[in-house]
């Protein structure tokens, strides 16, 4: 009896773990199915994911190719607006994606805008991206400079300035320095100087430019005795040789005086935009450009803009009041000696702008980049 009820209850004992692990293996399987949806759907989530980083990664890479008048975008594109396919493969191997295939990258024009669109296909996942661009114009950095220079600058004495002070070298004697907002020194400004020249440059070249060999045979030029006054207003005034002073010079007006040679002053200062008689400054700014040499100019009160191709030597005699108001700017060294006084004033911009309008100069004086101003997902 007792060993018939044993075996009873060992079978259904046995019976019972069957069916546990019956329902073990169907929960393990169930579970197994689930986590494969889960994986399939993270792989599927992840794919798309990294499709929409390459849609975006192409249409950045492709932004740098916008403007047409860029010799390198000439070949980005080809004559359709499509991306050319050697572009295409060079983007895929920059991003190091061998599993991603550009189907599409294609460039349009609709006004000033740029419009960049783009299909791509990563790992089965497809993405479509069209990005619109707007220009955006910004002027150039070193217009907020007192001084700046694409080499050193060299404080050999006292100076005083009222603004920031740039180098792409080193600014040297930095306790002789006097107000300065702020130095920068190794900043990446050769650009910006060489693009400031460039404008210049073109000023020089235009139909417009009054070229004379001395200030003698300028029509423009006043001899009043102790002083010459030199109007300069919205007019481009080239000397192509040297500019001799046995008296001072006043430069008046908002416009360009571009010296070809040295200048050498035997005698007197150099004003510009200043009335001796009042004490006053005019509302006007003057531009002098140095083509060539290391100028020396010895300074009265000046209003303007100086900027030199080489070296500048600066010369204001503070004792005396005298001062710059605007800036001075070096494609390679700045030297500014015991009692120089500069006051940063941007008003030379202006006039930069106003003079590449009247002249029809290329405005290389604003960076024109674009940024992004919509974008549509599909």
């Amino acid at each position: 009896m007792n060993l018939k009820k044993m075996k009873r209850q060992d079978g259904s004992v046995l019976i019972t773990g069957l069916i546990f692990m019956l329902v073990l293996i169907i929960l393990v399987g169930a579970l197994s199915l689930s986590l494969n949806s889960e994986l399939k759907i993270v792989n599927n989530e992840h794919r798309l994911v990294q499709a929409q980083y390459y849609a975006e990664s192409v249409i950045n890479y492709a932004s740098f190719y916008l403007e047409e008048d860029v010799s390198e975008t000439a070949s980005f594109w080809t004559g359709t607006g499509e991306v050319n396919p050697g572009k295409a493969k060079e983007i895929i191997n920059k991003l190091k994606a061998p599993d991603l295939e550009i189907i599409s990258l294609r460039r349009m024009k609709d006004n000033e805008n740029y419009i960049l669109s783009t299909n791509i296909r990563y790992k089965g996942v497809r993405d479509n991206l069209m990005v619109t661009f707007a220009p955006f114009h910004e002027r150039l950095g070193i217009f907020d400079k007192v001084m700046a220079a694409g080499g050193n600058v060299n404080v050999n004495g006292k100076t005083k300035v009222d603004g920031p002070v740039t180098a792409g070298g080193d600014v040297n004697n930095q306790h002789n320095l006097e107000g300065a907002s702020d130095i920068q020194e190794n900043a990446d400004i050769e650009k910006e100087l060489a693009l400031l020249e460039g404008f210049l440059e073109e000023a020089v070249k235009n139909s417009g430019t009054i070229s004379i060999s001395s200030l003698e045979y300028c029509e423009y030029a006043t001899d009043n005795g102790d002083h010459i006054i030199l109007d300069i207003d919205e007019k481009i005034v080239y000397i192509t040789g040297n500019l001799t002073m046995d008296k001072s010079l006043y430069i008046m007006g908002s416009g360009f005086l571009i010296i070809e040679g040295s200048l050498n002053q035997n005698n007197g200062l150099l004003f510009a935009n200043y009335n001796s008689d009042t004490g006053t400054y005019t509302d006007d700014y003057a531009i002098l450009y140095f083509r060539t040499g290391n100028p020396n100019p010895k300074m009265g009160n000046f209003k303007g803009a100086m900027v030199g191709k080489s070296d500048v030597n600066i010369i204001t005699e503070i004792a005396k009041g005298f001062e710059i108001i605007g800036a001075v700017y070096s494609g390679n060294n700045l030297n500014v000696n015991e009692g120089t006084n500069v006051k940063h004033d941007d008003g030379f911009v202006e006039v930069l702008k106003k003079m590449a309008d009247k002249y029809d100069i290329p405005d290389e004086i604003v960076i024109t980049t674009y940024k992004m101003v919509d974008w549509m997902e599909f």
